[in-house]
């Protein structure tokens, strides 16, 4: 059994897992939230069951979620609890210790807490580390977040282990090309692009909100323009801060050349028209983003923060500065945006990287297999038809 909080994730992260899973012998099922409109996510390979959980602390929410987790698990006895995302791991674990499951497995993909100050960091923190001190083991998907793990005593290290060299699933390597050979960028892309002049595309690819460095972004933007450096802004992804809006338009209308794009069902085709992807997060777990943006040839700039740093090569598929300072994140975008030779290196390099390293197939295959040896089964030959 899976359990994730929300259906959007089991949509974007889990469909190739349960695949692999199902042709490898496995019976699986998840667990998530119903979309709003209460319907349940179809998965081929897994049988899906709805569990009302919510993001923010709610105690008769949460007794009523751990009850329906309880019913689901005393209806098909998994073998292996495999939980992910905060609200899930905390009570998908507690029911799992309290069901005697065999193998209680955390899938850790970044630490909500890290960002978060005061009383609800420490709530925050503290419902982490339920998951993590009380599963069996805990899967980090990047080492510098297991490295944090570490360091705040949230986990036993005889427990923890990233497989191979991270990530959750991987990216889609056929989806994710380079310029010329993936899906070109919609026409009211270039055109939007087009009205804000001339000069090379920075894009980012996210939510729209402070973890992820939007305004740091824009200060280096407006930095590069101060330097003569014609450069232009893609933002693709949903505003989910009122403040980091607020910031975007009151930017946009003193002219800074920025582009949004908010609702988007394939971010694939965003990529062809930037000529450097930027990711100044915060925090993360690892990134995605970085993978596609590399898959198709493009180098990133990201932070130093917490599975951001794996993401990128420093020098050579892109560039690493530190979080939340513009001055940096201008100083490496600039030789990027001057060097068009540069840029097409370490794009090659990226996308070399991530065929080595973090194509979908491959990342999947070691999770599955890492699961199976928790659980002492035989990893045979995947079933095909």
């Amino acid at each position: 059994m899976l359990v994730v909080t929300s259906a959007v994730t089991v949509e974007t992260f889990l469909p190739g897992l349960v695949r692999r899973l199902a042709r490898s012998g496995w019976d699986v099922t998840i667990a998530c939230s119903p979309a709003p409109d209460g319907a349940v996510p179809s998965v081929p390979g897994a049988q899906v069951i709805g569990v009302g959980m919510r993001r923010d602390p709610s105690p008769v929410a949460d007794l009523r979620a751990a009850r329906g987790l309880w019913s689901a698990m005393r209806a098909t006895e998994p073998d292996v609890v495999a939980t992910a995302t905060p609200k899930a791991g905390l009570l998908g674990t507690l029911v799992a210790r309290g069901r005697r499951v065999p193998v209680v497995v955390h899938l850790m993909w970044g630490l909500r807490s890290e960002t978060l100050a005061g009383r609800r960091g420490r709530l925050v923190r503290l419902l982490e580390g339920v998951a993590t001190r009380y599963s069996h083991a805990v899967v980090p998907n990047s080492a510098s977040l297991a490295t944090e793990l570490s360091r705040l005593g949230m986990v036993d290290p005889r427990t923890v282990t990233v497989i191979g060299s991270g990530s959750s699933h991987g990216v889609d390597l056929a989806r994710f090309r380079p310029a010329g050979e993936g899906a070109p960028a919609p026409p009211a892309v270039v055109s939007g692009l087009a009205e804000l002049g001339a000069g090379p595309v920075v894009g980012f690819v996210g939510r729209l909100t402070a973890d992820k460095g939007i305004t740091t972004l824009l200060d280096a933007v407006r930095l590069l323009r101060g330097r003569g450096q014609n450069v232009r802004l893609l933002l693709v992804g949903a505003a989910e801060d009122l403040a980091v809006t607020d910031r975007i338009a009151v930017e946009r209308a003193a002219g800074l050349p920025v582009l949004v794009v908010d609702r988007v069902t394939d971010t694939a085709p965003l990529y062809q028209v930037m000529d450097v992807h930027c990711l100044p997060s915060l925090r993360e777990g690892f990134p995605n983003v970085c993978l596609e943006a590399s898959a198709c040839a493009v180098p990133t700039v990201t932070t130093d923060a917490t599975g951001a740093v794996d993401s990128v090569l420093d020098g050579h598929t892109g560039r690493i500065v530190g979080r939340g300072d513009p001055d940096a994140l201008a100083d490496a975008l600039g030789p990027l945006l001057d060097n068009p030779q540069l840029r097409a290196r370490m794009g090659r390099a990226a996308r070399d990287w991530v065929e080595q390293e973090f194509g979908a197939e491959l990342v999947e295959r070691r999770h599955v297999e890492y699961l199976a040896g928790l659980l002492g089964a035989p990893v045979g030959a995947e079933v095909t038809s």
